[in-house]
């Protein structure tokens, strides 16, 4: 889903921050950089893993986040705007650490970057034998749900797309501000009585969803891109572990892959190193 709308006081009203790449810019390249295991899979399964960002390398990341929803919520009290009872109780519901830690554990995401050719990328995610596969952001991609969870194949769309991670702390604070005045205020019109109703994510979801593309500014070299999905409360979660430890354990998602372009790493490349690996269709 592109882009998703809320039903506010009888219009349907853009949710501020929930625009994707496919439709605000479809040209921006997402390398994911991978070994030859991870190439072969996607390859050979025409699928991609989203994981949850419970379960990253760095487990603060999401924590970094939820500091920087509380931030906002805290600016938001102290402009002087008048909210009611019920806006404030629900603010500070959805600024709560523990509240977007929980729905965060329902929101995935398959990590990309705009970098062509970054060392920091082939170091951390390729090594020697590695591989950056570029990813069309503008083609069709869709969360696949398991036919044995739900007795027929369908596609959850919920909150799916591509989005840039953003590095600039004021920006992020300014982002969270502006969906948490836009939930509250659409709160109201649902408590009011007005024809509203909630997207297809809970509010606490889609502070979750934006929360997910939140990195500290120490990061902002790695310039990534993330295709970000959530899970619906019903479905079951899958599970791998990415070391011969028990732990840690990583949820992960299945999307279908789109139109992609190969490069190998930088130590054998060259022009004959490109390929296409286009999905089949049909």
């Amino acid at each position: 889903m592109p882009t998703l709308h809320m039903l506010v006081r009888g219009t349907w009203v853009k949710i501020p921050h929930m625009e994707t790449l496919e439709v605000a810019s479809p040209n921006v390249a997402a390398w994911h950089y991978t070994g030859t295991n991870g190439l072969l899979g996607i390859v050979a399964s025409k699928r991609l893993w989203a994981s949850s960002p419970l379960t990253l390398n760095d487990a603060s990341e999401i924590r970094y986040g939820a500091k920087v929803v509380e931030t906002a919520w805290r600016e938001t009290q102290e402009e002087g705007g008048y909210l009611t009872d019920s806006q404030l109780k629900h603010g500070a519901f959805l600024a709560d650490k523990s509240t977007v830690l929980e729905a965060s554990e329902r929101v995935y995401f398959f990590c990309t970057s705009c970098q062509e050719d970054s060392l920091n990328q082939w170091q951390g995610y390729s090594k020697a034998q590695g591989y950056a596969i570029k990813f069309d952001v503008a083609a069709p991609m869709a969360t696949v749900l398991d036919r044995s969870a739900y007795g027929v194949d369908r596609a959850s769309l919920a909150g799916g797309g591509w989005h840039k991670v953003v590095y600039n702390e004021r920006l992020q604070i300014e982002m969270a501000s502006d969906l948490l005045s836009f939930l509250l205020d659409a709160a109201q019109g649902r408590s009011s009585g007005g024809a509203s109703q909630p997207a297809p994510l809970s509010d606490a979801e889609l502070i979750a969803s934006l929360v997910t593309r939140f990195k500290h500014p120490a990061f902002e070299g790695e310039q990534e891109v993330r295709y970000v999905a959530a899970l619906p409360r019903d479905y079951p979660e899958k599970f791998s572990c990415r070391s011969p430890w028990p732990h840690p354990i990583c949820r992960t998602r299945q999307l279908t892959h789109p139109r992609a372009a190969l490069h190998r790493s930088n130590r054998a490349r060259s022009a004959n190193h490109k390929a296409d690996v286009r999905s089949s269709r049909g």
